[in-house]
């Protein structure tokens, strides 16, 4: 049985106080609760609940098992809300690596236009002098002073900076 459908029943059963409200705010009977219950205290090899015909108690176990569960639980919906809200309105964190001359005198000028203009993004922007490895995913944009052209590479010229001897 998927752990989230069992973590899911036992954070409703100790939040209602019962199986037959669990039930009902997941929108199964009360034998399913039952089943999933049953099957993670057997996965786990603990009982996780204490149940009477009128109550129902967490143990010392299923109150540590309770509390994790419910944090999952609410970081999952967390994920998920922030997805749909970057999908939905943009957004997110973009980050940029740059020498350091190049985005202090091109990058950071703009830095607080673009942040009015998309205020749901919030902008990274690491100063680094070195060549950062472009394929190990630290950064959404890496801008480098160099030429165009070296082998393997994809690039393209954003502004051509005057050289001085």
């Amino acid at each position: 049985m998927d752990h989230l459908v069992e973590m899911r029943a036992l954070v409703a059963v100790a939040e209602e106080g019962s199986f037959i409200d669990a039930a009902r705010r997941l929108k199964v009977t009360r034998p399913v609760i039952s089943k999933r219950i049953a099957g993670l205290e057997k996965r786990l090899g603990v009982t996780l609940i204490h149940r009477t015909t009128r109550k129902v108690v967490l143990t010392d176990a299923g109150r540590i098992y309770f509390y994790r569960c419910r944090n999952i639980l609410e970081q999952l919906h967390e994920a998920d809300r922030q997805v749909v809200d970057t999908e939905e309105h943009g957004g997110g964190t973009l980050r940029i690596i740059s020498p350091s001359s190049f985005g202090v005198h091109w990058l950071t000028p703009h830095a607080a236009t673009f942040m009015r203009r998309h205020p749901e993004t919030t902008l990274d922007i690491g100063l680094d002098d070195g060549y950062p490895d472009p394929t190990a995913g630290i950064a959404d944009l890496i801008i480098r002073v160099d030429r165009l052209g070296q082998p393997g590479e994809h690039g393209m010229l954003l502004t051509a900076i005057p050289m001085t001897v």
